[in-house]
């Protein structure tokens, strides 16, 4: 089954999606622009897409294909937040969100994106939008940098009543980030390499 019609990961509207992640480019899409990388990088997926900063699909900032238990396609949006001292109400606006999801407030949004990707030859002919946009296992990250003693916040208890079904539909990736300016000075180093 071809799930990538190019044989690509998605990115957004830059020739090289790493350039967002640059000084020069907002915070926003430095987040979205990470969170991206870490889902192409290390999240197994088949495809992944990048939600351009600012716009209008309220559910996710990456939407990628990941195979589940029976070998079939199925979707992870992954929610991407950055705060240095507001972890539980970033947390728990995007769970508000997946649950929204889940109960078909975004499918609009999200079946004309899928759409989009695969009249783009993004997505291939054979994968149908309707399986994945109502598979009961479809899945949900969230992405969080934050800046946080995550040892002294309680953050995601409610994700399993959000989210129901098997605990392999919830996932996050927290990532504290002591120091912003370091962390972004030494990032942007590591994409000039690489860009260069």
């Amino acid at each position: 089954m071809r799930l990538g019609a190019r044989g690509r990961r998605g990115g957004g509207a830059s020739r090289h999606p790493l350039r967002r992640l640059s000084p020069d480019h907002g915070l926003v899409g430095r987040y979205q622009t990470l969170a991206w990388w870490m889902e192409t990088t290390f999240g197994n997926a088949l495809f992944v897409e990048g939600n351009p900063p600012h716009t209008n699909d309220p559910v996710y900032d990456v939407l990628s294909l990941v195979l589940n238990a029976q070998n079939a396609p199925t979707l992870r949006l992954v929610q991407v937040k950055a705060t240095a001292k507001a972890l539980h109400h970033n947390c728990t606006l995007a769970l508000s969100k997946f649950q929204r999801q889940e109960a078909g407030w975004y499918d609009t949004e999200l079946k004309a994106k899928l759409q989009l990707l695969q009249r783009c030859g993004l997505l291939a002919p054979n994968i149908q939008i309707r399986d994945l946009l109502y598979d009961p296992e479809k899945r949900y990250r969230l992405t969080m940098l934050h800046g946080e003693d995550r040892n002294k916040v309680q953050i995601l208890t409610t994700f399993d009543s959000k989210v129901k079904g098997g605990v392999d539909r919830r996932s996050a990736y927290l990532v504290e980030v002591p120091n912003w300016k370091m962390f972004w000075q030494a990032l942007a180093k590591v994409v000039y390499a690489q860009l260069s």
